[in-house]
């Protein structure tokens, strides 16, 4: 999942984009993991220790504007060597 800052967090109490992701993996029988953290409010950064090489990524954000947010965590998870990244959004705003 895209992660959300600290204040969105306690503005709904939850990460839509958690929960989204959550549901997607169930359906698709697929692992969901935190790879990605905010630095402060503003990049998505790769969490240490998370290895993804060669593997196949799908993004889930709850909400997109301009798809920016999308861009900088697949920027982010490309440092890692992935195979591919692909994002979902379910809403554009």
């Amino acid at each position: 999942p895209v992660p959300i800052s600290f204040n969105h967090w306690l503005e709904h109490g939850f990460s839509p984009s958690q929960q989204l992701a959550e549901s997607i993996g169930k359906i698709l029988n697929r692992p969901v993991e935190d790879l990605l953290k905010l630095d402060g409010d503003a990049i998505p950064i790769c969490r240490k220790g998370k290895n993804v090489t060669d593997g196949t990524l799908l993004l889930i954000d709850a909400i997109t504007k301009t798809g920016n947010r999308l861009r900088q965590c697949a920027d982010s998870l490309g440092e890692k060597h992935p195979k591919a990244i692909y994002g979902l959004a379910f809403a554009k705003g």
